[in-house]
């Protein structure tokens, strides 16, 4: 399970790959595909973890809330 620690690791790393550009998503088990329609292209402007959570905002005042569950981790 995806402790504190490695959330706020993922948070500064987005942050510094991230922030500030046009950013692509996608929904690779198709249950987010509407929802990574609407982000695919836009700018992300800051992530915040609190927690076990991690908050994507982007431009357009849309946030996403990333919760990685038991055994969640990131593709880059």
């Amino acid at each position: 399970m995806p402790e504190g620690h490695t959330i706020h690791r993922y948070a500064r790393q987005h942050r510094r790959d991230l922030r500030g550009r046009a950013v692509a998503v996608s929904s690779p088990q198709g249950r987010f595909a509407a929802g990574a329609a609407l982000l695919d292209g836009r700018t992300l402007t800051e992530v915040d973890p609190y927690g076990k959570h991690l908050f994507y905002r982007w431009s357009g005042s849309e946030t996403l809330h990333v919760h990685l569950g038991l055994y969640g981790g990131f593709r880059t």
